[in-house]
């Protein structure tokens, strides 16, 4: 009778192992210009995840849904985005072939590579039916972020969709010295409510709070070309509010040009305790975003160049 159970409990775990989807990942690169952003829209539009499920389905005979690390806006590119999808009916084709003939089904405006199996708890402990399987969004651990810049008097129509022109904005000149200074400010970790686009809404709609303090390891002025007026700014983030990066964007060259005062923009980001020397003193609420008046950075400029994993072949 208890051989009989037993017999009986690990053909269940065998089913249950039999009945676990395959996860696969992979990386993604697109111009954004073509694209409503990278989640899947209502009416139609269109999608960088709505295209590769179609091309995925198409290509592998099974229906896919797939997560990204980043959900990029409107207009917003990637180099170095990341996917995963699991498929029930294991892929029995190279995955090197599958790869090149996803990637000619695909159009011009977005490929797909890296593609291959995400791992799983391969640990003596881990039983079939919990095995704990790679997961796009949870085990990322930094993404970097490139914002491109044109400050030259005129800029080529052929960068428009790739770089923002701010210094036709206003007629006031960016202050670059001045500039490399703000975005030190961002380095660390800081509550970065005034940078965070919707909120509140996006807080209503899920139904639960989201913390707003963030930490930005790294925040770079970079020449690309300056005969051009041709700059970037390099944000390597441990992860990202909607809009903040280009709020951060948008507020530092408003600082830079003096549409908003230097001190303004700390207070923005450090509320009142940048100025407080004495732990008696009142802290003031940290600002909100109602609070900064300087419009997000326009999404062209703004390029997911990669997402970071443990894992460095990924």
């Amino acid at each position: 009778m208890i051989r009989c159970f037993f017999v009986i409990y690990k053909i269940a775990l065998l089913s249950v192992a039999l009945q676990q989807p395959q996860r696969y990942r992979a990386r993604v690169a697109y111009d954004g210009a073509g694209f409503h952003g990278f989640q899947l829209q209502p009416e139609g539009k269109r999608t960088v995840q709505g295209c590769l499920e179609d091309v995925l389905g198409q290509r592998l005979g099974q229906s896919v849904r797939l997560v990204g690390a980043g959900r990029t806006d409107t207009g917003v590119h990637a180099r170095g985005q990341a996917i995963h999808f699991d498929l029930h009916s294991p892929l029995s084709e190279p995955l090197s072939q599958i790869e090149h003939s996803i990637n000619a089904m695909l159009p011009t405006d977005v490929c797909l590579w890296n593609l291959s199996l995400a791992p799983t708890d391969d640990t003596e402990t881990a039983q079939p039916s919990q095995q704990y399987l790679w997961n796009v969004l949870y085990n990322s651990v930094g993404k970097l972020y490139s914002y491109r810049l044109c400050l030259a008097p005129v800029m080529s129509p052929l960068e428009r969709h790739h770089r923002w022109h701010p210094d036709s904005l206003h007629g006031k000149a960016v202050d670059i010295p001045l500039l490399q200074r703000l975005l030190n400010y961002y380095e660390g970790t800081h509550d970065f409510r005034a940078f965070a686009g919707a909120l509140e809404a996006n807080q209503r709609r899920s139904g639960r709070t989201v913390s707003t303090v963030r930490t930005v390891y790294s925040a770079n002025w970079i020449v690309e070309d300056e005969s051009l007026g041709y700059y970037r700014i390099e944000f390597h983030l441990q992860g990202a509010l909607y809009k903040q990066v280009r709020n951060m964007v948008g507020t530092a060259i408003d600082a830079s040009r003096s549409i908003i005062t230097e001190e303004a923009f700390l207070d923005l980001l450090h509320g009142s305790s940048a100025t407080i020397e004495n732990d008696h003193l009142p802290k003031k609420q940290q600002k909100r975003r109602e609070d900064n008046k300087s419009k997000p950075a326009p999404p062209q400029g703004l390029t997911l160049e990669h997402v970071y994993f443990d894992e460095e072949e990924f």
